[in-house]
């Protein structure tokens, strides 16, 4: 139930994060579960906190040159269980609230 059909079928989580907008579906849950971001150009690798990342609307900490190459979900968040329950007043295109 994120975005449109399109979107599902073509979008990704590093993208979602990439494009910062406060409305993102998968933001609230990675921040909960302390993921944390690699980033890599042709000269380095780095790792930040998503908290780090994110740094406001529509603002990342992603420099000319840098990707996205993996998120990362530490494994003692994997203990226990979790839910994410999307509010909003339809089932698609919908900004969360």
């Amino acid at each position: 139930e994120v975005g449109s059909v399109q979107i599902q079928n073509v979008a990704s989580v590093a993208g979602n994060l990439c494009n910062a907008s406060p409305a993102a579906d998968g933001v609230p849950a990675l921040l909960v579960l302390d993921a944390e971001v690699e980033l890599r150009s042709t000269k380095a690798t780095r790792q930040l906190p998503l908290g780090e990342f994110i740094l406001g609307n529509r603002s990342t900490a992603l420099q000319p040159g840098e990707m996205v190459t993996a998120i990362r979900v530490p494994k003692r968040s994997a203990v226990g269980a979790s839910a994410f329950v999307k509010l909003g007043a339809r089932r698609y295109l919908v900004i969360s609230i």
